[in-house]
């Protein structure tokens, strides 16, 4: 009855690795209890018969262990199949040196249902042999190569060949933290179509918060001025970009759409976790070289404006308004060259953005800066 039992059992079982050695196990002890009642001994065989209850007993947990196993991996491969895929698209310009640490953390996320697409857009280095050694690695991670060097061109390449109903966008040279998908994905679950959350500004030295007194919560498009605009640190519903792309070939390609993504998703859900570190330290990075490459905001505001349509909630023009003060006057007026080329690039900016901003001597008179400053902001719009 015992062997029958064993037998049935072997049958249920389905990892190989224990049914091969229940097997082994099993064999052995069932030649040893053979051998042993050969002999007339009664002694022996209860010997025989309490060994074999512990074989029994042994395959009973060993048993148990399995199906837990096997229960388990079900339950997580059934988890992954019900949770939708969301893809991360990382555009990679000469970052060898930060793909290891980007990936490693990209790869390691709870969220387990993604895709990876890596765009080598013009790079010089190695990178792509990096991100190749990496698809061995993982088979969720995919590789897209263009000779074009442009972050705005590798952010729509990575937005036409995704497929995932979700989107987000990681930059090669900084990191993510482990829940960095699955808790903005938690402020989509909720009914949002982009969900934002908090970072650290990594200086070398030191990780401060982005945003400090902050909660997490639903955030209107008026009040969302606050809210770095970027691409990175966000989840977005692929719906956002049926008719929607970056600009192209100019810097600040992400200010160039996030007030048009606000707008058209109605608000943001922003979670106050630190889910995402923005790397300051790249001297290659937009953010850290300042030149005269950044005189293009009359681009990306006519970019903003073109896809402004009147469908949309008419507080966006606040939010367009607040965008150009901060990353106009804050910024970018500094690096504009007392010549010339610095009065025409005045002249286009203004005749892109004339008459355009709602509430900006509003939101110039409530700014706390010195009289100057604001006579000077004042007299550049109305003049």
């Amino acid at each position: 009855m015992i062997i029958t039992n064993i037998v049935f059992w072997f049958s249920q079982l389905k990892c190989s690795y224990f049914k091969g050695l229940l097997i082994i196990s099993v064999a052995k002890y069932i030649f040893v209890c053979e051998n042993m009642l050969a002999g007339p001994s009664k002694y022996k065989f209860l010997i025989i018969r309490n060994r074999v209850e512990c074989i029994w007993t042994s395959l009973m947990v060993f048993l148990a262990m399995a199906k837990t196993i096997q229960t388990n991996r079900n339950n997580i491969q059934e988890k992954i199949m019900n949770e939708p895929l969301i893809s991360i698209i990382i555009p990679i310009y000469n970052g060898e040196k930060y793909i290891d640490k980007c990936l490693s953390n990209v790869v390691a996320q709870t969220y387990k249902n993604l895709e990876i697409l890596c765009v080598i857009n013009g790079t010089t280095d190695s990178s792509e042999e990096k991100v190749r050694e990496w698809m061995q690695k993982d088979e969720r991670i995919r590789i897209l190569v263009t000779d074009v060097a442009d972050l705005g061109h590798a952010s729509n390449l990575g937005i036409e060949n995704t497929t995932g109903p979700y989107l987000s966008f990681v930059d090669v040279d900084d990191w993510v933290e482990p829940e960095y998908i699955e808790k903005l994905y938690g402020g989509i679950k909720k009914g949002y179509k982009i969900c934002k959350g908090n970072c650290t500004m990594y200086d070398g030295v030191k990780n401060l918060p982005a945003y400090q007194g902050r909660s997490s919560g639903e955030i209107s498009i008026r009040g969302a001025s606050f809210l770095l605009p970027c691409r990175t640190i966000s989840v977005y519903d692929r719906s956002l970009f049926e008719k929607l792309r970056y600009l192209e070939f100019s810097y600040y390609e992400d200010l160039s759409l996030w007030p048009i993504l606000i707008a058209t998703a109605g608000c943001v859900y922003y979670i106050n976790d630190i889910v995402y570190n923005y790397n300051q330290t790249n001297e290659t990075s937009i953010m850290t070289v300042r030149n005269e490459k950044h005189l293009v905001l009359d681009k990306v505001f006519a970019h903003i404006f073109s896809n402004l349509t009147p469908d949309l909630d008419r507080e966006v023009n606040l939010l367009i308004s607040a965008l150009f003060i901060q990353s106009f006057w804050t910024s970018n007026y500094q690096y504009v060259p007392k010549d010339e080329v610095g009065q025409a690039y005045l002249r286009r900016v203004k005749q892109v953005v004339d008459n355009r901003l709602v509430g900006y001597y509003y939101i110039v008179e409530n700014l706390p800066v010195p009289k100057e400053m604001k006579e000077r902001m004042i007299r550049f719009y109305r003049n």
